[in-house]
């Protein structure tokens, strides 16, 4: 299944496949709540871990309109991470 990470568009000629190093890719893991308390948001691991390695991508369909799709991806090939928090 085609899905994140993806190229935005894999058939650029601008753009080309790295041959080393890794590539940054931007997730959000879950647990999206603002007004609730912390036990209506809190996950266990695995859970975390399937939402880090879903997201949502936009696919052209066979009439060139685009629909969205869920996909995932194998967590073998997640090699490092990068947390970032901000301070509210």
């Amino acid at each position: 299944m085609a899905g994140p990470p993806f190229w935005i568009d894999p058939t650029s000629r601008t753009l080309s496949h790295p041959t080393k190093g890794y590539i940054l890719t931007k997730t959000h893991c879950g647990s999206r709540c603002n007004n609730c308390s912390v036990s209506k948001y809190v996950e266990n691991h695995a859970l975390f871990l399937q939402h880090c390695l879903e997201g949502r991508y936009n696919i052209k369909d066979h009439n060139g309109q685009l629909t969205e799709k869920l996909g995932s991806y194998d967590k073998a090939l997640l090699k490092r991470a990068v947390h970032l928090i901000r301070d509210p």
